[in-house]
């Protein structure tokens, strides 16, 4: 029974049918607690009441936590699973759009997009992959094109652990097949184990199919003849349509095709490496210029059409298909006719310098409850060259017409064994149905009115042909005197010009908020997307966001200016290399900084690159020159100068930024990083509270806002509003795991060790689906902390075992910086693992040396000294290891004086005392102890000052050890269980008769 427009599923309000199936529907609906739409998938109450009804409902979770146990971009989402009277239902991402059977064999789609789609399904595909999930229905109905043409991998239904080896069992149970037959692995139809490359041989189908416009089998007659043809015929070649597929590419989807897995690519990253370069170029068609606009195929969304100011080819003429510049010595992707082309890459250097890093581009104020700002000073250390374009091949001329034998075929002998599975299989294929799943996309009849992408003439950006011959400019250009770009549409010119005003004033979260709500007006607004690439080039999360902006802008190469097609060579390396090419980057923009030396922007881009920390500073002083109101370079500037230990300059720096712009919210940010470490708790609360009024949106200022009150002796409910309404601006996931977040802290802070171990405790099990490390990370470290403070050895190494034993097989963050660093516990959970007796000091050294050994291999130079904080002072003990540490400062100094994310002035204070040098520990201890970071750190804020009196004991202070060690005891002295500290304290108060 269908559920009619009204019906409310728990929380969710049934709008529109989108598809049927056997097994139940997919509606279009309304959640009434976000006001967002949802594709909600609900199993029919029918089924629900049979005897598969248990099956099918379990099939239907098992989508929901498939979907969930990874996050990826390319993937659609699931936000909620339950039980409700009308049947178990999922709640997905409603993805508007056309899948790839749409397009199959469509001439009028260029080879480079429908290669970047398949790149695009390959990148969701290894994402799974790494999470332990084998996706097993790959095939063209489960891969979606979304209007604004982010790719969207479907239907994880039948979606398994790797390692199961009852697949047949699964395939055949009560007459179903459940997997299309046509684009199954030749293991999956045999009772084998499945991994990652069985679906890379399903997506090797789907290619074949997309690019050719037919399957690979061949006068097939039955199922049973289609299974042996999957198990038996080699694959060796493929037909073209178009004759412009590059012979790399060729290969690569061949070798998808090998029968034995072990043939194929080891992973879905590896068979992505290769498609990149050739993807690049994903823009409209060669083919002659339309009149009018290409029709969609079956009514479904637009395909690009060649930009306006393109010179019309002839079919016969299509200039064969070149990968994207990947090494130095690669020229750079082609102009346009009419546009000037880019400056040339020079030839590689016969010896690769040292591996470098490179800033990045920060985020806005405070997104994602604070733990996003200002990106930090370094990225991961990348090798001066990246890996070299494929060679150059000549486009191929045969084609196969519908008459033309099939290709080549050479039958191979299966064993005994898999000629029984395959009989029985046959035999399910045979008698059973075929189901498909619907997958939760919107067809776009079903919408009030017809959902088109905009036509070709909706978007054309500066025109290249006469911007090239304009003369580069060598007056001081600000970024918001940059000529406006023309556009059908006249908002999304106003939006794009307010995001370049944002990105001048500072504000850096409104100005990537401007962009893409200029994109969303105009998807093919070339120097938005340009813009959207650069500035998501921050924290991690945000490098697959770019890479499709990159792609974007790629597409309408034609109608950027020479300038612009610049910048976009500039970027590539650092989004088409794995790892990405800063240096290659940062010589790019250079050049173009010489062709455009009055461009403000092109300098900031710049300097955004540079290794060397005073290089990018004297590159700033440069755009500042340009243009003295530049915020955003100001926001650089003092990161920069913070980094290097100069604070007085820095804060000087951020001083000037907010004068000139009161919005300028990263330099806002940036100064309460500051302030929190040197304990300037009032200026922190006021930043706070503007960051709060410019941004309503943003949850980070509040999270500040809460620790600056902690500091300053606001009420203990002041302090948890702070932090509830810092709750109320994230996404709901995120909040609940964020309120036991501070559940747990907020119960340490005062004491209550029982109550904030049984909230970590709840944190783990609820982010036990996750696949970041620093996820995992975060209960195991404060779980760790609260058994060690109550004297439980044992049950913290048990924690820190868990957690390290589990830690590969997670997504850990690939920078090489102090962000990094601080979110990787491993030296700390090493140190637990040693004092509850798990492994030995000689194991505890060489683990804790491999781990060193791991990092001083990939660490920016500007970081390394970070390692001695991590790798020593975090885990100093005792006097002999506080020593030590000591002894090795000499390797790492300077210690660094910035540190944001970590209370690093307890673990430095601490080290100097225990190492006998109370005097120099005292500036530290201060420091920590006066920091407002209490709420962040709730055990290392405490210990600090138990260790300050200790110092201001050993200098004969009395008085003020004295109150040192009653700012312990009036914390943590009737904790429950009892605090190791306070006992300390405790001991201390009466021996030095303390009132």
């Amino acid at each position: 029974m269908t559920l009619s427009p009204g019906t409310m599923i728990d929380r969710y309000v049934v709008e529109d049918v989108i598809g049927k199936g056997a097994t139940g529907c997919v509606y279009r609906a309304r959640d009434t607690r976000l006001g967002r739409r949802v594709a909600l998938k609900v199993l029919s109450a029918e089924l629900s009441q049979s005897a598969q009804g248990a099956e099918a409902a379990a099939r239907l979770r098992r989508e929901a936590y498939a979907i969930a146990a990874f996050e990826h971009p390319n993937a659609v989402q699931v936000f909620d699973t339950g039980e409700a009277q009308a049947g178990p239902y999922i709640a997905m991402e409603l993805v508007v759009g056309r899948t790839l059977k749409a397009w199959l064999g469509a001439p009028e789609v260029s080879t480079p997009l429908k290669l970047r789609w398949l790149a695009d399904a390959a990148r969701a595909l290894g994402a799974a992959h790494r999470a332990g999930i084998v996706h097993r229905d790959v095939k063209p109905d489960n891969i979606l094109v979304r209007h604004d043409g982010v790719v969207k991998v479907l239907d994880f239904g039948i979606a398994q652990a790797r390692g199961d080896g009852q697949a047949l069992r699964r395939l055949t149970v009560e007459g179903r097949i459940v997997g299309t037959p046509a684009y199954m692995s030749p293991e999956q139809l045999f009772d084998k184990p499945l991994d990652g490359r069985s679906d890379q041989f399903s997506w090797g189908i789907t290619a074949y199919e997309l690019l050719t416009g037919a399957l690979p089998w061949v006068a097939v007659k039955s199922v049973p003849d289609l299974m042996v043809q999957i198990v038996s015929q080699e694959i060796r070649d493929i037909p073209e349509r178009q004759g412009d597929l590059p012979a790399p590419v060729k290969q690569a989807l061949l070798r998808t095709l090998r029968k034995t897995p072990t043939e194929r690519f080891a992973s879905m990253e590896d068979l992505v490496q290769v498609l990149d370069p050739y993807t690049a170029q994903a823009a409209p068609t060669a083919s002659a210029a339309p009149a009018a606009p290409l029709p969609p195929p079956a009514g479904g969304a637009r395909i690009p059409s060649t930009p306006p100011g393109a010179p019309a080819r002839s079919a016969g003429s299509t200039p064969p298909m070149s990968p994207a510049p990947r090494a130095p010595s690669a020229p750079s992707a082609p102009s346009a006719p009419a546009a000037s082309p880019a400056p040339a890459a020079s030839p590689a250097p016969a010896a690769s310098p040292a591996p470098a890093a490179s800033p990045a581009l920060g985020r806005g104020a405070g997104r994602g409850g604070g733990r996003e700002g200002p990106s930090p000073a370094f990225t991961a250390p990348l090798p001066a060259g990246y890996p070299p374009a494929p060679a150059g091949y000549a486009a191929g001329s045969s084609r196969q017409s519908a008459s033309s034998p099939p290709p080549a075929a050479v039958l191979s002998e299966a064993s005994p064994a898999e000629k029984r599975s395959l009989r029985r299989l046959a035999i399910g294929f045979g008698f059973g149905a075929i189901v498909t799943v619907a997958a939760a996309i919107l067809v776009i009849s079903k919408l009030e009115g017809r959902a088109e992408g905009p036509g070709p003439s909706a978007s054309a950006s500066v025109s290249a042909s006469t911007s090239s011959s304009a003369s580069a400019p060598t007056q001081p250009t600000a970024i918001t005197a940059l000529p406006r770009p023309t556009s059908g549409r006249q908002e999304a010119i106003t939006a794009f010009m307010a995001g370049l005003q944002a990105m001048r004033d500072g504000a850096g979260a409104e100005a990537t908020a401007r962009f893409e709500d200029a994109v969303g007006k105009d998807p093919d607004l070339a120097v938005a997307h340009l813009r959207l690439a650069f500035s998501k080039l921050g924290p991690r999360p945000r490098a697959e966001e770019a890479r499709v902006h990159y792609r974007r802008a790629s597409e309408q190469r034609a109608s950027l200016d020479g300038r612009d097609q610049a910048l976009l060579d500039a970027i590539a390396p650092l989004l088409l290399a794995e790892p990405a090419d800063f240096a290659e980057a940062s010589r790019r923009l250079g050049a173009a900084s010489a062709r455009y030396p009055g461009d403000a922007e092109i300098a900031f881009y710049e300097a955004m690159t540079q290794v060397d920390l005073e290089a990018a500073i004297a590159v700033l002083d440069r755009a500042l020159g340009l243009d003295p109101h530049f915020a955003l370079a100001l926001w650089m500037k003092a990161q920069r100068l913070a980094y290097l230990g100069k604070l007085p300059a820095a804060q000087s720096a951020l001083g000037r930024c907010l004068e000139i712009s009161p919005r300028a919210n990263e330099c806002r940010e940036l100064r309460v990083w500051m302030d929190q470490e040197q304990g300037t708790c009032r200026r922190v609360a006021d930043d706070a509270r503007a960051m709060a009024a410019s941004s309503p949106e943003s949850a980070g200022p509040w999270g500040y806002l809460a620790g600056a009150l902690a500091a300053t002796g606001g009420t203990k409910e002041a302090v948890e509003e702070a932090l509830r309404k810092r709750r109320d601006r994230l996404p709901e996931a995120e909040a609940h795991e964020t309120e036991m977040w501070d559940s747990a802290r907020m119960a340490v802070l005062g004491g209550d060790f029982q109550a904030a171990e049984q909230s970590a405790q709840a944190l783990m099990a609820l982010v036990e689906p996750k696949t970041q490390a620093e996820v995992h990370a975060r209960p195991a470290r404060l779980l760790v902390e609260i058994y060690l403070e109550t004297n439980r050895p044992r049950e913290a190494a048990e924690v820190a075992d868990r957690y390290l034993k589990r830690r590969d097989a997670w997504q850990s963050d690939s920078r090489a910086e102090d962000f990094a660093m601080a979110k990787d516990p491993t030296t700390f959970l090493l140190r637990a693992l040693l004092r509850g007796g798990r492994i030995s000091p000689a194991e505890f050294e060489d683990r804790r040396g491999a781990w060193l050994r791991t990092w001083e291999a990939r660490v920016a130079p500007a970081a390394r000294n970070y390692l001695w904080l991590h790798h020593y002072a975090a885990v100093v003990e005792t006097a002999g290891d506080a020593q030590a540490a000591l002894l090795s400062l000499s390797r790492f100094s300077p210690v660094p004086s910035f540190h944001p994310f970590t209370l690093a002035d307890a673990w430095v204070g601490a080290t100097y005392l225990l190492g006998g040098q109370p005097e120099e520990a005292m500036p530290a201890l201060q420091r920590a102890t006066r920091s407002c970071l209490a709420v962040e750190h709730p055990v290392a804020h405490t210990r600090a000052h138990l260790h300050l009196g200790l110092a201001l004991e050993a200098q004969g202070d009395i008085d003020a050890a004295c109150e040192a060690f009653v700012a312990v005891r009036r914390r943590w002295g009737q904790a429950v269980p009892r605090s190791a500290s306070a006992t300390t304290a405790e001991a201390k108060l009466k021996a030095l008769r303390c009132r």
